[in-house]
């Protein structure tokens, strides 16, 4: 009975012999990756090394699809030649057999590569390489990207070896699209801050400008009149115009300057107070009467 019991997956082959990677071991590591690394794309790249292995593959790419969904991206290769790599950095998402694994749900193989020898005008496709097996990276049945596996005319991917890739499928989708979405609410912050400062530069800094454009227009109608007493009068407007954009324009540098303490506004306070207290060398006091308060980031700030 003992000597019955194997790992899911025993060994795969290779040109070189038999490779024994445990699948457990593969998803932990993969598991492992996904909480501790920050650029998901560089962990595709990393483990297209270990998808080759697993599949018995001569070489492999690892594609994403872009945020409008029409073309798939290049993120890594190994085995490819250099000329091809360049030549496939990005393919639309019809192109051949990436194009088909990116609308496949499962993992699939293809032994007609003709289409993909005559698009990339190169022997490979005929020489080298005769199959492909896509395996898509999927979340919610829609496909996040795409690993490519490159075999010699006759090997196939064993089904232990499909089922385990069709978990590690699922787990590096995942990561694509929580990688999708963190880009795009960095997006949306981007674009609501952008939109914050032009309200405050048109609420402040536009308005006053404008008004002393409009003291300049009659400081030079006085001018020309010889309006002395009004062309002062006006010429002062001006001045007090574009000493309170001046200052204006301080507060809005200081704002975007200042980042609020990550402890919350009531050490930044403090923070601010000591700051002064040093630089004026005045005494100053922080008194917080309210111990128990909650606002927003933007009301902290």
């Amino acid at each position: 009975m003992k000597d019955n019991i194997q790992p899911l997956i025993q060994h795969t082959p290779t040109d070189s012999g038999n490779v024994s990677i445990p699948a457990l071991r593969v998803l932990s590591e993969i598991t492992t990756s996904l909480s501790t690394d920050a650029n998901v794309e560089q962990l595709l790249g990393r483990f297209l090394s270990t998808m080759i292995r697993l599949a018995g593959a001569q070489a492999g790419a690892g594609r994403v699809i872009t945020d409008d969904r029409t073309h798939l991206r290049l993120i890594g290769s190994v085995g490819l030649p250099a000329h091809l790599v360049e030549h496939e950095a990005l393919v639309s998402v019809d192109c051949g057999v990436c194009g088909k694994a990116a609308r496949e749900v499962t993992v699939s193989s293809w032994n007609n590569v003709a289409f993909c020898k005559r698009q990339a005008n190169d022997a490979y496709f005929s020489g080298s390489c005769n199959t492909v097996v896509a395996v898509p990276l999927m979340h919610k049945n829609q496909v996040m990207g795409v690993y490519n596996l490159f075999l010699d005319e006759g090997k196939t991917v064993p089904e232990d070896v499909r089922l385990l890739f069709r978990s590690i499928s699922e787990h590096l989708g995942i990561a694509l699209e929580n990688a999708r979405l963190t880009r795009e609410n960095m997006r949306i912050s981007l674009m609501n801050e952008r939109q914050m400062l032009a309200n405050q530069i048109h609420d402040s800094l536009a308005q006053t400008l404008a008004y002393a454009k409009m003291r300049l227009t009659v400081l030079s109608d006085a001018m020309r009149h010889e309006d002395y007493p009004k062309a002062n009068r006006y010429l002062g407007d001006v001045e007090e115009a574009v000493d309170l954009a001046y200052a204006d324009l301080r507060d809005l540098i200081t704002q975007y300057r200042d980042r609020i303490n990550p402890r919350g506004l009531v050490p930044a306070i403090q923070e601010m107070a000591k700051s002064f207290r040093k630089k004026a060398n005045a005494d100053v006091d922080f008194l917080n009467l309210v111990q128990d308060v909650s606002l927003s980031p933007d009301e902290e700030i």
